[in-house]
């Protein structure tokens, strides 16, 4: 039975349509390779697919194993993009280790402490003189202080008629310079406190009075009244924090001053160079 030209299987060129699986050109020899020049998708290819990529689909890729020449060598293909990411990694990695290093030897070395070093405390050169103690407010006074001696002891009549129950005044030397210690005893902290209040202001009005005398006239005298002004006051306190009395330091333009405090019943005053009173004061046992 035969088709016409124009049916299913018929072909315009002459050729049998071997429908569905396109058309049979019907070579003699029946080789391989014509055979497959017919199908598409095996050894050609259409003619889109060629002009985008230059080769055909799948091209060179046969069973045969053979390389066309448009095809680059193995070793020139793009490698993997796991290799990609890993080779990347190590180098953000390798920078960040490099970074670190140098910050560390720069910045972050380790300081060693400071060593503290303690002063030995000073000591008198000269002997303390003997003195009787009485009573146990007249044997709390010390016989040194730092580097200065008892040289001079005795009692002191204007503290025993202000109202003290007792009034001494002793000096103190270290060879060099001397303080002057006055120390009186009341019945009660507030007698104490009301006659270190009193003790301070008869200091600060004597320094004015003096810086005033001895100032010229228009602005050496301000300044000379601002000197003798500058006073420094705190709290007396025991080793616990508590508060027991208060002290004034009231210095004068010489280079002199006088410190008072009062702790609990006792009354105390020292008179001699500024610059030694405050460390006298701290180191004074009472």
């Amino acid at each position: 039975m035969t088709s016409s030209a124009d049916g299913p299987r018929g072909g315009a060129g002459g050729g049998r349509q071997d429908w569905p699986f396109g058309p049979v050109t019907g070579d003699p020899a029946g080789a391989p390779g014509s055979q497959a020049a017919g199908r598409p998708g095996i050894g050609t290819g259409s003619t889109s697919e060629r002009s985008q990529t230059g080769r055909a689909p799948h091209e060179g890729s046969g069973g045969t194993g053979a390389r066309t020449p448009d095809e680059p060598p193995a070793a020139q293909r793009r490698p993997p993009l796991w290799v990609l990411i890993g080779a990347a990694v190590l180098v953000v990695g390798g920078v960040v280790a490099g970074v670190l290093l140098l910050g560390d030897r720069g910045g972050n070395q380790t300081v060693p402490e400071a060593d503290v070093v303690t002063l030995p405390v000073p000591t008198p050169t000269v002997e303390p003189i003997a003195h009787e103690g009485g009573t146990a407010f007249a044997a709390a006074l010390p016989a040194t202080v730092l580097a200065h001696a008892l040289s001079e002891a005795g009692e002191h009549l204007p503290l025993l008629s202000a109202g003290a129950l007792e009034g001494y005044r002793h000096v103190y030397t270290d060879g060099a310079t001397s303080v002057t210690l006055l120390a009186g005893q009341w019945e009660t902290p507030e007698e104490a406190s009301a006659r270190y209040t009193a003790m301070v202001q008869e200091q600060t009005a004597a320094v004015a009075a003096a810086g005033g005398s001895d100032a010229g006239d228009g602005a050496e005298e301000a300044e000379g009244d601002a000197a003798s002004t500058d006073t420094t006051e705190g709290p007396v306190t025991t080793v616990d924090g508590t508060e027991t009395g208060r002290y004034t330091l009231v210095p004068r333009t010489d280079g002199t001053g006088t410190l008072t405090w009062w702790n609990g019943t006792a009354v105390l005053q020292l008179d001699g160079p500024t610059e030694e009173l405050l460390d006298l004061f701290t180191a004074f046992p009472l």
